[in-house]
């Protein structure tokens, strides 16, 4: 993606539109590892947690800090609650980004 951001510039200051989105997916991608780290993981069909650092090894982590989703009974209520945890917690996280990003703004003004 990076590349392609890149290509499409063309010259002048086509870099730093490449390096945020770049750092975008980064940010994204690291995020996801992040909070699927934080979840129970029950499933033992690979191994019990995450492969976070996959191509360099194959160990599994988890540190389990909320409560698994129960895959036997997907719509139940226990689903539901961990569900609306999750989307608090996520939506506390976009909230502070989103009020530093304009912090930040303004400072520029």
């Amino acid at each position: 993606m990076w590349l392609w951001a890149r290509s499409r510039a063309g010259k002048g200051d086509g870099a730093a539109p490449a390096d945020r989105a770049a750092a975008l997916v980064f940010l994204c991608v690291a995020a996801h590892v992040a909070l699927d780290l934080l979840g129970v993981d029950t499933y033992p069909l690979n191994g019990i947690g995450l492969p976070a650092l996959w191509p360099l090894t194959g160990k599994y982590y988890a540190l389990q800090l909320m409560d698994g989703v129960d895959r036997h009974h997907l719509w139940s209520l226990g689903n539901l609650w961990h569900a609306l945890r999750e989307l608090l917690v996520s939506g506390a996280v976009f909230a502070a980004a989103l009020w530093y990003s304009f912090r930040m703004a303004a400072r520029g003004r």
